[in-house]
């Protein structure tokens, strides 16, 4: 049975599973389900648009004290339309985050519409933001003060740097770490790593490949990728060719990516 403050304000279409902990002052307003081990700390906003929107939440995260979901989208384009939020498991959401629903734009990359997606294992910490139809994957990690615009697509095991912002529509790929302060405008490949004093692809999240296990001959091959990339002195065209013959798994993903890239083109 859930556990709900005397304070807390719960609509009556809410749907609380089992072992879940509603603190005081929360509000919990609209279709909203959510389901067993979550917790909201204190004065949480939880709240869909309309009627026709849905605000869905899995299993053991944490909402810690202001954060606010299902808030409007910031884009004069909505008009009050379904506005639907999915968040997975295992999340950490922190002190005044803003998670907006989605809108009718939707995300072109993830293929999701009227939806802001956040997966599994996700850490959202203090007063980040996640723009309306905002797609992360799992183990996405944005630390203080970042802020995802609309429609972009952050791929698994990717950190955002603090005060770091991400234009909107942009598609950054899996085990990417951005520094703090960065102003992201374009799409970022796979395994890079942008620095705060560049703001532009310094080379490879090195690092972070080790932590996820990565062998030493893959990441010497992709620290190789980007060595060559950053070089304003070979043609990329030259490069994807170089690399195309090696085929290996990791550097097939970039340039799957690199492919793939979405309109805002690879940040270099």
């Amino acid at each position: 049975m859930a556990q709900i403050h005397s304070t807390a304000i719960i609509g009556k279409n809410v749907e609380l599973n089992d072992n879940v902990e509603i603190g005081p002052f929360c509000i919990i307003e609209g279709n909203v389900k959510i389901d067993s081990g979550t917790k909201l700390y204190n004065n949480v906003v939880i709240k869909t648009q309309n009627d026709d929107s849905c605000i869905k939440i899995g299993k053991n995260n944490n909402f810690f004290s202001f954060s606010v979901i299902g808030s409007t989208p910031q884009d004069d384009k909505f008009k009050n339309e379904p506005s639907n939020v999915e968040i997975g498991d295992n999340n950490i959401i922190r002190e005044y985050v803003t998670i907006n629903g989605g809108s009718n734009v939707g995300n072109k990359i993830a293929n999701n519409k009227n939806l802001t997606k956040i997966c599994n294992n996700c850490c959202l910490y203090i007063s980040s933001h996640v723009a309306h139809d905002v797609y992360l994957e799992d183990n996405v990690v944005l630390t203080n003060y970042a802020g995802i615009s609309g429609h972009c697509k952050i791929d698994h095991d990717t950190i955002i740097g603090g005060l770091t912002g991400i234009h909107q529509f942009v598609h950054i790929g899996h085990n990417v770490m951005i520094g703090m302060c960065c102003s992201i405008s374009n799409d970022i490949p796979p395994y890079a790593i942008v620095s705060s004093n560049k703001d532009k692809i310094s080379g490879t999240n090195i690092i972070g490949l080790k932590r996820h296990g990565f062998n030493n001959k893959d990441i010497h091959l992709i620290n190789d990728f980007y060595n060559d990339l950053i070089e304003k002195n070979i043609l990329i065209n030259d490069i994807l060719k170089k690399y195309q013959d090696i085929n290996n798994d990791k550097i097939n993903d970039i340039l799957e990516f690199i492919k793939n890239q979405s309109n805002r083109r690879i940040f270099l």
